[in-house]
């Protein structure tokens, strides 16, 4: 999968934790990623990987479609979910 994310300084953009999780991603070759505690999206929607599954307890979470591949939204506790 090509790195789709913007270029610039992984040290001082606000979304690090995405650039460090798609370093991940593409080093490793994983193929799912999961993210409990979606809350306002920051780093969810900085993922690029091919299944995303994202768990928050509120409705109004931002799950973002980046386009990135399959997605699957949970709105439970992460107790309930597992």
């Amino acid at each position: 999968m090509k790195d789709k994310s913007i270029i610039m300084s992984k040290r001082w953009s606000y979304g690090w934790k995405g650039f460090f999780i798609n370093d991940l991603i593409n080093v490793n070759g994983y193929k799912h990623y999961l993210e409990l505690g979606v809350d306002r999206g920051t780093t969810w929607s900085n993922i690029w990987c091919e299944n995303k599954t994202g768990v928050d307890m509120n409705p109004n979470s931002y799950f973002y479609d980046n386009g990135s591949g399959n997605i699957n939204k949970f709105t439970m506790s992460t107790d309930a979910f597992f």
